[in-house]
């Protein structure tokens, strides 16, 4: 089994711009700031629940985060 997983996604250039500065600021990579964040995302939405995703979604600004080619929607309808 590989030590880490791959996971490709497309990300709005602002984003990055912001990942790299925080990255650069914690003398890190890119990738293990995102890993962090990722985990700490994961472990609010085990807190919260949906209540967690919805407030990011139910934001009107921010940059959408494209997977596979998909542009996520802003909101989603249950």
């Amino acid at each position: 089994m590989p030590k880490s997983a791959f996971l490709g996604f497309r990300i709005n250039p602002e984003l990055k711009k912001q990942l790299e500065s925080i990255a650069e600021k914690e003398e890190r990579s890119i990738s293990q700031i995102c890993e962090v964040l990722l985990r700490g995302g994961v472990a609010a939405y085990k807190s919260d629940g949906s209540k967690y995703l919805q407030r990011f979604l139910a934001q009107k600004a921010g940059p959408q985060v494209r997977v596979t080619g998909r542009e996520h929607p802003k909101s989603i309808q249950s």
